[in-house]
């Protein structure tokens, strides 16, 4: 497991530790932050989500529309790409972590979010499933609305939020 302190980075950022939800990676269209932009601004929640990452080639115009979707959201965050000790920050600091991928190899970013024993909602794909051991909470593949119930069980009950990451926490101390 990571163990990270310092929180100046977020600081920059405008966020505070706890008080958001996380995606990293490359913004591609089938790593589905289409469901989870819509998702988001289907629920009562008091966190902000934030995306960190860049559009591969040729997906310029998915992410520039995920961009015009989130447009007048102060809630919605895109940190571009990050590296090194800011994006340690952001995944210690995180509330949750989700990963709605339609297809994923292994998930090695879900993995990391673990390391930061960090709680994860992952689309219910063997990749992610795989990733997590069962042990972090998922939801139906491509599903808006199963999305948002999760997300905003989350929001409603953050000791089982708490619950998931020290269990996760576990698993990978474990395996």
């Amino acid at each position: 497991p990571q163990h990270v302190r310092k929180t100046d980075a977020l600081e920059k950022f405008g966020l505070k530790k706890g008080e958001y939800i996380l995606n990293v990676g490359r913004v591609v269209e089938h790593k589905g932050l289409h469901y989870l932009i819509e998702a988001f601004q289907s629920i009562k929640i008091n966190k902000k989500l934030v995306i960190v990452g860049s559009p591969a080639a040729g997906q310029e115009k998915y992410f520039e529309g995920l961009k015009k979707r989130a447009t007048g959201d102060p809630n919605i965050l895109f940190l571009g790409f990050q590296t090194g000790e800011p994006v340690k920050q952001l995944f210690a600091h995180a509330y949750l972590y989700v990963q709605p991928s339609e297809s994923e190899g292994l998930a090695v970013v879900v993995l990391e979010a673990m390391s930061f024993g960090t709680a994860v909602l992952v689309s219910d794909i063997p990749e992610n499933l795989e990733a997590i051991d069962h042990v972090g909470m998922r939801f139906k593949n491509k599903s808006v609305k199963s999305l948002s119930k999760q997300l905003q069980d989350a929001e409603d009950d953050p000791e089982m939020v708490k619950d998931v990451a020290k269990k996760l926490k576990k698993w990978m101390s474990e395996n």
